[in-house]
């Protein structure tokens, strides 16, 4: 919403988070405006449910409004970027053969990273619980339904080759769940591969995240980060 927003309207924003009411002339000098100019901009703001006029007669943020100027980055004159929240459900298993610990990898068959390694993972949609993303994301890519158990977070910095921008920043919420035996349901963006830890950091393409992941695992930490740079061929 900030970017369907003047220049003039944030500085009224920004006025009346300073403040718990602020009168039509207090805000409109801030904007150095006509009355008559200014009262577009303000009705503006009231159209979008981020200002009101209360029973004294004087203007105050809306909680919508006050959401939204919270996270506003004045100088920059845009919404403050943060990273992006999914999880990730290291689904595990004990090898019928061998007895050794096992998880599930997926090799992506979808732009971007196609044919990389990872493990399962799920975006969290806004007022989400962390559970109900991961139990999502583990029932629509294998069919399973498993008791999931949380393990801790990974935070995770993409970067260009020759050069300092973030292209992404993601935050994992890591789950482990226990494979019950049943037989997997093919999922059409993926293929599937049972492996222990140490085949899938063998593997020339595979996020350095969940192999991070997995050494959290190992070591019993709850929280590690990363940075990774990619050639503008694989991002």
């Amino acid at each position: 919403m900030m970017q369907e927003l003047h220049i003039l309207q944030t500085k009224v924003l920004r006025e009346l988070s300073l403040h718990q009411t602020r009168r039509f002339s207090d805000m409109m000098s801030v904007t150095e405006l006509t009355s008559d100019d200014f009262k577009f901009h303000l009705r503006k703001l009231v159209k979008l449910g981020l200002v009101l006029k209360n029973i004294d007669g004087v203007y105050e943020l809306t909680a919508r409004g006050k959401e939204l100027a919270n996270r506003f980055d004045y100088d920059d004159q845009a919404p403050i970027r943060q990273p992006k929240l999914t999880t990730v459900v290291f689904l595990k298993r004990h090898n019928p053969t061998t007895g050794e610990i096992e998880y599930l990898f997926q090799q992506r068959l979808r732009q971007p990273f196609f044919h990389y390694w990872g493990a399962i993972g799920e975006p969290i949609r806004w007022g989400e619980a962390f559970e109900t993303a991961a139990a999502r994301g583990l029932l629509e890519q294998t069919g399973l339904v498993s008791q999931l158990s949380f393990k801790g977070f990974y935070r995770q910095r993409d970067k260009l080759e020759g050069s300092q921008e973030i292209l992404e920043d993601k935050l994992f919420v890591i789950f482990v769940a226990n494979h019950s035996g049943d037989r997997l349901k093919d999922w059409p963006f993926a293929s599937n591969q049972w492996a222990d830890a140490d085949w899938l950091k063998s593997q020339p393409q595979h996020f350095d995240s969940c192999s991070a992941m997995l050494t959290m695992l190992e070591d019993d930490l709850s929280f590690s980060e990363g940075i990774t740079t990619y050639s503008t061929g694989i991002y």
